[in-house]
């Protein structure tokens, strides 16, 4: 699978958490730590939007932040 979300952002360059758990069919909290691991090796950057609307990081209100607002991008 880890593979699969490097190949993926590889092609398209940018994706939402959101939208790549639709890809996948998977739910958001199960791609993210492999994200993550893509992070710290440095082959994706992350861009977390969560909580700027609010000026918090999250969970800083009642309303949850939409996956969205979490874009993942191919940095190689």
């Amino acid at each position: 699978m880890l593979l699969a979300i490097e190949q993926l952002l590889r092609e398209r360059g940018t994706m939402s958490l959101r939208d790549l758990s639709i890809h996948f069919q998977s739910d958001a909290a199960a791609l993210e730590p492999m994200l993550e691991q893509l992070v710290r090796k440095g082959r994706v950057r992350k861009t977390d939007l969560r909580g700027a609307s609010c000026g918090k990081r999250c969970p800083g209100c009642a309303t949850p932040c939409p996956d969205d607002a979490v874009i993942y991008q191919w940095a190689e």
